[in-house]
């Protein structure tokens, strides 16, 4: 008799977790999350452009010490991932920059991925079907820096300053 108890018990337990799987799946009143990046990724900041959204993420770490996360950056398009890229290990933090350094109307994005002492610059070409990654450098000292312009994208090293234009018409 004792494992008929049981047996039901089990039967009941199963059918009100399955209630509230089913419950929660169908439940419409609050909209799904946005995605934001891999499983378990913890939004860190989001840009809108456009039709798009730029939102950079980080996965474990400590809050205190920002080099022992695992930084990346997801360029979404509705729920299509047009682009990610994972910064390397020990990446300080994620700095974005818009602009439209190819003059054809667009915004295009500049990611920095910063270190202690140096960054590594990716410069990406938005267009109407993607985003294509057109310039990938890394600096390192004090006054090295990728920047966007009108007239393209500068690389500054010191004093020096050089405008680049890699991008095909």
């Amino acid at each position: 008799m004792r494992s008929v108890w049981i047996a039901l018990a089990v039967i009941v337990a199963g059918s009100l977790l399955g209630a509230t799987l089913l419950w929660r799946k169908l439940d419409t009143n609050s909209p799904a999350r946005p995605l934001v990046g891999p499983r378990g990724a913890q939004l860190v900041e989001e840009h809108p452009l456009g039709t798009r959204r730029i939102v950079v993420w980080r996965i474990g770490g400590h809050a205190e010490e920002p080099a022992s996360g695992l930084y990346g950056v997801t360029i979404w398009q509705g729920k299509d991932r047009l682009y990610e890229q994972r910064a390397a290990p020990g990446t300080t933090g994620i700095r974005i920059e818009t602009g439209d350094f190819s003059r054809d109307g667009r915004r295009d994005i500049l990611i920095v991925d910063e270190t202690a002492d140096c960054g590594f610059y990716r410069a990406l070409l938005v267009k109407p079907t993607g985003v294509r990654q057109v310039l990938s450098r890394r600096l390192c000292g004090s006054g090295s820096s990728v920047q966007i312009r009108r007239d393209g994208l500068v690389i500054r090293r010191g004093r020096r300053a050089v405008v680049v234009w890699t991008i095909e018409r």
